[in-house]
């Protein structure tokens, strides 16, 4: 009897995400923002996977466009005011809690220690 030769292959890998945040659903000011970050970030960004969120309705499809022309690639939504576009443009919608989760069951990093108090000059008679 052959045995089966596998298919797929899973790896568990963790991602570097980004997670962009629109705050004001101002499409010019979003596309201006992005070019920006693009000349500062310019080897960083191609291929850089994205995860948007909102508390506000945007005009994703053309978000989504200027983040691809720029070399973004968005992968997911958060639920919330883009859940339903996002759906519509075949993005996947994450739950709202699934990032936050993620980030209270990470180790906290230790507290520094508070800075020491300033010197002060010593007088002289």
């Amino acid at each position: 009897m052959s045995k089966a030769k596998p298919a797929l292959e899973f790896k568990g890998r963790m991602l570097s995400l980004t997670r962009v945040r629109v705050i004001e659903p101002d499409l010019p000011a979003i596309e201006a923002q992005l070019k920006n970050f693009a000349r500062q970030m310019s080897g960083a960004i191609d291929g850089m996977p994205v995860i948007l969120e909102s508390d506000k309705p945007v005009e994703l499809v053309g978000v989504l466009q200027s983040m691809r022309r720029l070399g973004m690639q968005p992968i997911a939504a958060m639920e919330g005011a883009l859940a339903n576009d996002a759906r519509l443009c075949g993005l996947p919608v994450l739950p709202a809690d699934m990032l936050t989760d993620a980030r209270a069951a990470a180790p906290k990093p230790a507290e520094a220690a508070p800075p020491p108090p300033p010197l002060r000059p010593s007088r002289r008679r």
